[in-house]
């Protein structure tokens, strides 16, 4: 059995962010789901309705990260706890880098990794992720 991770990454409409809560909608444009090498599956184009739809992350432990308008990162993790009439998704959990903020004034890029607990070591960074299409991700 295979314990299968996921990433999205779209722009993000983020309604509000501060220490324990972000809210947000994303509009995915790709992902890829992966696990030992070298089993993955990066989404097609048409495959990204299914992941744009904030009801999908609902009570799933999640990261989501996104450069915020001050042009610095900003990284929250936690639980998608529900999500609102419009589509909006409330993240409640803990901002592990950024500051409190408004409404942004439009879409972001950003990217929301669902994670899962696992016996074991994990690393963590931010940056730019390059993919190179050959199972490989350069964090810079």
């Amino acid at each position: 059995e295979y314990l299968f991770y996921t990433m999205e990454v779209g722009k993000c409409t983020l309604k509000s962010g501060n220490k324990t809560h972000a809210v947000f909608d994303i509009d995915v444009i790709n992902g890829i789901s992966f696990t030992n090498a070298p089993y993955e599956k990066v989404l097609m184009p048409s495959e990204t309705a299914l992941p744009s739809d904030m009801s999908n992350y609902v009570d799933k432990a999640v990261v989501l990260s996104y450069v915020g308008g001050d042009g610095k990162m900003h990284v929250h993790a936690g639980k998608l706890a529900d999500v609102g009439a419009d589509g909006t998704g409330k993240l409640v959990g803990e901002r592990l880098f950024g500051r409190d903020h408004g409404a942004l004034d439009e879409p972001v890029d950003c990217a929301i990794d669902e994670v899962a607990a696992v016996n074991g070591t994990s690393g963590v960074g931010y940056g730019m992720c390059i993919f190179d299409g050959e199972g490989r991700v350069e964090l810079a």
